[in-house]
């Protein structure tokens, strides 16, 4: 079976997020199981890989779409990813298609009409922007990455969809760590970087990493490494490629995310089941999908409460070495729970992607 991820996004290496790590790691476990994944995306002009695009657009004139093996397997790349459908589909022949990012429905409506089975990955509940109207494609399908997602879809249009939370390989990101420090990936305003800002204003005495994710423009860039370097206990660390690096320092890892509107939440938190992987407690908002993600491996906090909630929480692991001890068994064992294996997932994707075929026919 041939599996085409469709996303309006740029893709790894040049865009790290939670949808491109989790395409990418389920593309790696369907080659496993003898299926063959392809992405279909943007992008991005610089750097080697969009030198490689600008080339291959010239020489291959009737490719407007490049394809090069940067992340193992095959990535078309080119401007407007929905413009891509008609060729990808000629060139790659997928059975299946799972799109995600940008706007979806654009992408389904496109592949429906080519007769090729479509599933939508929903990974927030920002359904305003799939782009399109639901109830006008109702053959296409659904996958929610938490049952948060599942249910807010289902209050809305009253389809009741599978739940495969975010595939994560434990061995791409589990590590000994000295567990020196409270890691904040993703420093953003829709992340918590306020209160993760707070935090470290408050606990002078405690290191902090705030690692690189979602692309800043440049001024609020420049604005929180300003403040970082004020501070003087926040090491301020590039996006990585292999996250291992950053999971190596943490003591506690913090997901703080904040509602940015009345529809956008956190849906799942993926860098929380990265964390648990390595045994490393998680402080998080108490909202979207986080208490899903989070489970007893972490402590959970109102984001619309008192600054002190914060603090409080962090020192109730961070001071107390027999709490902080046991919060980190309990985090590696939720980490092993059978829901979110790759084995289990992969399995349950495939079994819908089969379905979605079966059916469509």
């Amino acid at each position: 079976m041939r599996i085409l991820f469709g996303t309006g996004h740029s893709y790894l290496p040049q865009r790290a997020g939670g949808s491109e790590s989790s395409t990418h790691d389920l593309c790696i476990e369907m080659q496993k199981q003898g299926i063959e994944p392809a992405v279909l995306s943007s992008i991005e002009p610089d750097g080697w890989l969009g030198l490689k695009n600008r080339l291959q657009r010239k020489i291959f004139r009737h490719h407007k779409f490049p394809m090069d093996r940067a992340m193992g397997y095959p990535v078309y790349r080119g401007w407007l990813p929905e413009t891509g459908v008609e060729e990808i589909a000629e060139r790659f022949r997928p059975d299946v298609a799972i799109l995600q990012a940008g706007k979806p429905l654009e992408f389904a409506s496109l592949l429906l009409d080519r007769g090729i089975p479509s599933i939508v990955y929903l990974r927030d509940t920002l359904f305003n922007k799939l782009g399109g109207d639901v109830e006008s494609l109702p053959r296409l399908r659904y996958i929610a990455n938490s049952q948060f997602t599942a249910d807010a879809f289902a209050d809305r249009y009253g389809i009741t969809v599978p739940v495969a939370p975010p595939l994560v390989r434990p061995e791409a990101y589990r590590t000994e760590t000295s567990r020196q420090a409270v890691v904040f990936v993703n420093p953003h305003p829709f992340k918590g970087s306020e209160t993760a800002f707070m935090m470290a204003e408050r606990r002078p005495d405690i290191p902090f990493d705030f690692v690189e994710g979602w692309p800043l423009n440049d001024d609020l860039l420049a604005e929180y490494q300003s403040r970082a370097r004020a501070l003087g206990n926040i090491r301020w660390v590039p996006r990585q490629s292999d996250m291992r690096k950053v999971y190596a320092n943490a003591r506690i890892v913090l997901a703080p995310s904040q509602a940015a509107s009345e529809t956008w939440v956190e849906a799942w938190g993926r860098i929380v089941t990265e964390a648990h992987c390595s045994g490393i407690p998680v402080i998080a908002s108490k909202s979207g999908g986080l208490p899903e993600s989070v489970g007893p491996g972490g402590l959970l906090v109102d984001p619309n409460g008192a600054p002190e909630d914060w603090t409080d929480a962090l020192a109730e692991i961070w001071d107390d070495q027999k709490r902080y001890e046991s919060y980190a068994a309990t985090a590696l064992e939720y980490g092993r729970r059978d829901a979110i294996q790759p084995e289990t997932l992969i399995r349950k994707v495939i079994g819908i992607c089969e379905d979605c075929r079966v059916s469509f026919s």
